[in-house]
């Protein structure tokens, strides 16, 4: 059986065992991917090849790829703690968040009421820094 034969067997699964197939599917893309790489290597002379080392970080991938899809249930939990709630009545509640990527900093500003109804929403850019800093700053920039 070539590649593409496995493919087409991979992709032709029933759709009852869809969480079967996608990761069989992952996995099949991950060993292309590591024999492309260990080819190169080998090719250009990138030094020697070590299989332990390449077969954990498959493994490591593919649980990363199933936590992604399928969370652990501790997260579930904690993200089930941290629903949004409305204030109280005839109050408004303010929401920041931040987000640093590429040298880049973007704060931002909700304004809900106790009806979940946005009053006002505000964003900008600021000077690149660590999250933790950004998420401060934005928390003054609302006040």
């Amino acid at each position: 059986m070539d590649t593409h034969d496995l493919f087409k067997e991979l992709s032709s699964a029933p759709s009852s065992d869809r969480d079967l197939k996608e990761l069989s599917s992952l996995q099949f893309a991950l060993i292309l991917e590591a024999i492309w790489n260990m080819r190169n290597k080998v090719v250009h002379g990138g030094g020697q090849i070590n299989l332990i080392a390449i077969i954990k970080s498959l493994e490591k991938k593919v649980i990363e790829f199933k936590e992604i899809v399928e969370p652990p249930e501790y997260l579930m939990q904690e993200k089930d703690q941290t629903l949004w709630k409305p204030p109280p009545p005839g109050c408004v509640k303010i929401n920041v968040d931040a987000a640093v990527a590429n040298s880049r900093t973007t704060l931002a500003v909700v304004a809900r009421n106790e009806y979940d109804k946005i009053l006002n929403a505000w964003a900008k850019e600021h000077m690149a820094g660590d999250a933790l800093f950004a998420e401060s700053f934005a928390f003054v920039w609302a006040l």
